[in-house]
């Protein structure tokens, strides 16, 4: 069910924000990370296309191989923006449903990115790559659609982003982390283009709230 409006108050978007980034899940499913970052997630991250067909051609890529940071190349990508490496990471077999160290895949953090391209692609993805399901919360208990209302992307990617998902299912009335949901993200940070899309009543214009 959706929080209470009154669950708002006393509670900063900024506290929202942080409290999406802790993740305290043990999933003994997830790789574990390297103390070196792969060269493939090193070019992910820097959306160098070349190295990654370079290294994808080679036949040698582990794909799944996660840097330093808790990412592998399909993450990195993702939470860059990078929608061509992406795409080719994708279209070599990269698993976007495999989780981060921190428990966010791949559609977690481009929706949190508000990169319109990466979610795009990661929703029309299938077969044995599909990507988690549109309101999978990650470790934290954050939907995709959340971690879109939250982010510091401009109003227009934000809004771009969660059509994307909510044409996909997406719920906005999930709620997350501390009774958060999408919908109330987006009411208390007063974006009022995003929360008519949220709740059927916006129209096809971009949002104006920052």
């Amino acid at each position: 069910a959706v929080a209470r409006s009154s669950e708002i108050h006393g509670t900063t978007e900024k506290s929202a924000r942080d409290d999406a980034k802790i993740a305290h899940s043990h999933d003994p499913h997830r790789s574990m990370a390297t103390s070196v970052e792969p060269e493939l997630c090193s070019a992910a991250r820097t959306n160098d296309l070349a190295t990654i067909e370079r290294l994808l051609a080679s036949g040698n890529a582990d794909l799944a191989a996660l840097g330093p940071n808790g990412f592998n190349a399909t993450h990195a990508a993702a939470h860059a923006g990078a929608d061509a490496v992406l795409g080719a990471l994708l279209a070599a077999g990269a698993n976007a449903s495999i989780l981060s160290g921190r428990g966010d895949s791949a559609l977690h953090l481009a929706a949190h990115g508000g990169h319109e391209g990466a979610v795009a692609l990661l929703l029309n993805i299938g077969g044995d790559t599909t990507a988690t399901t549109v309101d999978q919360p990650n470790a934290s208990g954050w939907t995709p659609l959340a971690l879109c209302v939250i982010s510091a992307a401009s109003a227009a990617a934000r809004l771009r982003c969660a059509r994307l998902l909510l044409a996909r299912g997406a719920d906005p009335g999930r709620a997350a982390q501390g009774g958060w949901s999408a919908a109330l993200l987006a009411a208390q940070r007063g974006d009022a283009a995003l929360l008519g899309a949220l709740l059927g009543v916006g129209g096809d214009g971009d949002g104006g709230a920052t």
